[in-house]
């Protein structure tokens, strides 16, 4: 007997143990099965990550592109000039100054078909390392409307009130511009439009020293509705698998807050020619990418360069792409909108998407111009650089 007991108390010892290490082995696989998952989720956001950064890559190599070809066709009309000024009996014509080395880009067709629109990038493993879907949206910081410069304009219209009776019907104009602002951010009650155009315009007022980011915008919690709406938003592809895709016609009509306020330009001019797809909408026009191809490029071939009367240029040659006379634009508009520069400062919109999982980045880039160094004979230059890069 004590022998069947001795026999019967190792089964059970057995089994125990084989329970144990079943749960052991299953809860090891469990683990060993969630960490996989986690190293391929941290796989592809950091190849995600990496698509994202080449789109800033990309922008740069384009502007750079765009600028050479700029410089080469100066370059061919002041061999041109020259060669008729040596003609006898013809007078000599001053010649100007080229914008691509004072005062930026010009209104060249190949920037007005990149400015405000998405380009697409299709990525395959075997030519590319990665399957992946890149999409950048590129904005000029010209075209979007300056806080620090609004923060002075109703500043001095804050202090004039008691002194001009002329100012009540600024400030209608200037709530009539803005009002269509909050109109056009989505679904926010009437009464919220109203606090939210209040409250814009104390923290605009209110500010002691200049804006260093329009996301301090958000500071005010009257305005946090705005947060959903910070950056441009891009169609999805058609094979991603992160959320549905917006209708076509609610991206065109989107106001974002960093594709309408800019803190990042030296001058308060808002160029007519670059206008953001966010001010276009405020202003009800139409972007000028929304325009064909042979409109751009016989725009692209008017007089419409730097230092032209903001006015004549826009009714001249603005107005029928832009379906509005100068006239009909609000009044604060007319007063920010100024053709005393070109293109400087550009922002870019990167999202790459590789498998499940999306990424932004959100860069700014500034045309630098190098010192001309007489001992070294080294000619003045112009680089694009990146000043600033935010992850979104």
């Amino acid at each position: 007997m004590n022998k069947q007991a001795r026999s019967g108390y190792i089964l059970m010892l057995a089994l125990m143990t084989v329970s144990v290490g079943v749960v052991m082995v299953t809860s090891l696989y469990q683990v060993s099965q969630v960490y996989l998952s986690f190293l391929r989720r941290a796989r592809l956001q950091h190849e995600a990550r990496a698509v994202a950064y080449s789109g800033p890559q990309i922008v740069r190599a384009q502007l750079a592109k765009i600028l050479l070809k700029e410089q080469e066709d100066k370059k061919k009309k002041t061999e041109s000039s020259k060669s008729n000024d040596k003609i006898p009996g013809k007078p000599k014509k001053a010649q100007p100054e080229p914008a691509s080395e004072t005062k930026g880009l010009g209104p060249s067709q190949e920037l007005l078909l990149l400015l405000n629109s998405w380009q697409t990038f299709e990525l395959d493993e075997r030519k590319d390392g990665v399957d992946a879907t890149l999409k950048i949206y590129l904005s000029c910081e010209q075209g979007k409307v300056d806080l620090n410069h609004l923060s002075t304009i109703f500043k001095k219209q804050e202090k004039a009130k008691k002194d001009s009776i002329k100012t009540a019907s600024k400030q209608k104009e200037e709530e009539q511009l803005f009002t269509k602002f909050f109109a056009k951010l989505g679904k926010i009650g009437g009464g919220q439009r109203v606090q939210m155009l209040k409250a814009l315009k104390a923290t605009l007022i209110k500010r002691e020293y200049n804006w260093y980011d329009a996301t301090e915008l958000l500071d005010n919690k009257e305005l946090k509705p705005l947060a959903s709406q910070i950056y441009p938003s891009a169609p999805e592809p058609k094979n991603s698998t992160v959320k549905e895709v917006k209708p076509k016609s609610s991206l065109e009509n989107q106001i974002s807050i960093n594709d309408l306020f800019t803190v990042d330009t030296s001058s308060s001019c808002l160029v007519p020619w670059a206008l953001s797809r966010s001010v276009c909408v405020l202003l009800g026009i139409p972007a000028l990418r929304s325009a064909s191809e042979e409109k751009l490029k016989l725009l692209a071939s008017k007089p419409i360069g730097i230092g032209k009367d903001s006015a004549k240029v826009w009714n001249a040659h603005l107005a029928p792409l832009y379906k509005k006379k100068w006239s009909a634009l609000p009044k604060l508009a007319q007063k920010l909108l100024s053709n005393e520069c070109g293109a400087t400062v550009f922002s870019v919109v990167s999202y790459a998407y590789v498998g499940g999982v999306v990424h932004g980045v959100w860069t700014l880039i500034r045309m630098v111009h190098t010192a001309h160094n007489k001992s070294n004979k080294q000619e003045a230059q112009v680089r694009f650089e990146i000043v600033k890069m935010i992850d979104i």
